[in-house]
């Protein structure tokens, strides 16, 4: 009454003063109201004469079609490592005080815009663009809400701030294609990057195999060292004992034993001296037979006799 506010009334039936002195604004606090910042959605397309609808409206085309308006002036906005991203939000609210929004605001949807807008901005110029565009949407949108709903009651609207949808953020149009190659890059960059750690895993589980093979190899080198040097002092000790028992038949057999090894890769001849100064000849081949005799007889008449023979070598 007289531009004064006396009395919030519930509906019914009630009595005022006629105009100029007394005037009624009806305000809706039951309904919730919605506000798209970045975007507007029209009623073009239903009057049947404009483009149809198109089935899904993607962030790397042109929205020429439908009634998808997009705002450039709202939507564009500074990422924190100073790089444009289109954001668009959907901001639902209620009026929790009729008197305040109608007498503290002249023109609250304005307000309630650019306050949108504002903490918007805000978050997401204190985020990368990689944490923009990737997992942090969801933190962004409560974040705006929070801070939407603080500008709010500090201008003392009335309006209450029920929840704030980021419904997209893209980059801009303009640089799709650019973006599209520095997204093809990076997942270039991953994938040599997997494959090379794949390849140093792999290398270094062959070089871990390589050296546990080195590893046993040198243990078995070295028990087989082991056991060869015990079982050599093994027979030492046999052979010392048994000449100590039996001397001139322990050198015998070592000295035969010796003269065994060194020649055998030769043909040997063996000399029989004890018959009248005679000599016979032993011939073997590789196998160790005997092939022939041959008999040299010395000057003296009374010499042994020729006696010639096959047979194995003997020991």
């Amino acid at each position: 009454r007289f531009g004064a506010v006396i009395a919030q009334t519930p509906p019914g039936l009630h009595y005022r003063l006629p105009w100029p002195a007394g005037a009624v604004e009806r305000v809706a606090v039951d309904r919730v109201y919605t506000l798209e910042v970045g975007f507007r959605t029209s009623n073009a397309a239903d009057d049947g004469q404009s483009a149809p609808e198109p089935r899904a409206y993607e962030w790397s085309t042109r929205h020429t079609l439908g009634r998808y308006e997009k705002d450039g002036g709202e939507a564009v906005i500074l990422t924190g490592d100073e790089n444009l991203v289109d954001a668009t939000l959907v901001v639902q609210y209620d009026i929790a005080d009729a008197a305040a929004y109608l007498i503290n605001l002249e023109a609250p949807a304005q307000l309630l815009r650019a306050a949108a807008v504002t903490a918007c901005r805000s978050v997401i110029a204190e985020r990368p663009m990689a944490a923009v565009l990737a997992s942090g949407r969801e933190e962004i949108a409560l974040e705006a809400a929070d801070r939407l709903r603080g500008m709010l009651a500090a201008y003392r609207s009335g309006i209450r701030v029920k929840a704030v949808y980021l419904q997209d953020i893209h980059p801009p149009l303009e640089v799709v294609e650019d973006f599209r190659a520095v997204s093809s890059a990076f997942e270039e960059k991953h994938r040599l990057v997997n494959e090379a750690e794949g390849y140093a895993a792999e290398r270094k589980e062959l070089a871990k195999g390589a050296a546990s093979e080195r590893i046993e190899q040198a243990h078995a080198y070295t028990t087989e060292k082991t056991r060869r040097a015990e079982g050599g002092a093994g027979k030492f000790i046999s052979i010392s004992r048994a000449y100590g028992e039996a001397p001139e038949v322990a050198a015998r057999r070592l000295y035969l034993e010796t003269i065994e090894e060194a020649l055998a890769p030769v043909r040997k001849v063996l000399v029989d001296s004890s018959r009248n100064g005679g000599h016979e000849f032993f011939l073997f081949d590789e196998s160790g037979l005997a092939v022939g005799l041959r008999k040299a007889l010395s000057q003296s008449p009374d010499a042994g006799p020729y006696v010639e023979t096959n047979g194995p070598s003997p020991d």
